[in-house]
């Protein structure tokens, strides 16, 4: 095989690989904001404070998401091209 292909397939699945840990961490914040919203609302506060602490601190680690408008917006502009 052609070195710059094999290297382009390397590139895709790191970005593959990268894309799968994403989401696996996006399923765990989202998990804990949910079960921090079930421990509030058992009166379960400590829990549920635990709970976000956490979330707040894989938030840093994650991605930016974007707004329904930032992604309306980007898909207006895509359409542009």
């Amino acid at each position: 095989p052609h070195p710059c292909r094999e290297h382009r397939m390397r590139i895709r699945r790191v970005l593959l690989k990268l894309k799968r840990k994403i989401l696996c961490w996006n399923n765990r914040f989202k998990k804990r904001k949910e079960s921090a919203e079930q421990y509030t609302a058992a009166g379960r506060q400590e829990l549920a404070d635990n709970e976000l602490a956490e979330a707040a601190v894989m938030e840093k680690y994650l991605p930016k998401q974007l707004s329904a408008e930032e992604v309306k917006a980007k898909v207006r502009e895509d359409n542009k091209q």
